[in-house]
């Protein structure tokens, strides 16, 4: 939630998990997303070792300008990704399978998984999708 630089999580000897700048890095100063624009670009863009994306984003407020602009990243550098919708606790089934289909219509081709921390759900299905990529 308040990933300000990069970190790498060593998961086995073929995967390794990056967490990049996400949303409470969006909301610092202007000037340090700017500074770090050109560098996930450039990330993105050289690192043959990138096989997918992971991108969070709550299900209550999916599809933000920051999920659109790390979706255009991805598109435009090739990259795949996984679209993420975390706190699916937080709705009702119906709810859900609004949310999900009101994403997966904008992804075109993507589908999203839901996951709930409080409630341990969904956290196969990611897993196996991360697993794809390997």
């Amino acid at each position: 939630g308040r990933t300000t630089e990069i970190n790498f999580f060593g998961v086995n000897e073929s995967l390794k998990l990056v967490d990049l700048p996400g949303y409470g890095f969006a909301k610092s100063s202007y000037h340090k997303r700017k500074d770090w624009a050109p560098l996930l670009e450039e990330y993105f863009a050289k690192r043959e070792s990138l096989k997918a994306v992971v991108i969070f984003m709550d299900i209550r407020h999916p599809l933000k300008d920051s999920d659109r602009d790390m979706i255009g990243l991805c598109n435009s550098s090739d990259v795949p990704f996984i679209p993420v919708l975390t706190k699916g606790d937080k709705l009702s089934n119906n709810q859900k399978f609004k949310a999900v289909a009101e994403v997966n219509k904008k992804m075109k081709g993507c589908e999203a998984i839901i996951v709930s921390s409080k409630d341990l759900k969904g956290f196969d299905r990611l897993s196996k999708s991360i697993l794809e990529f390997c």
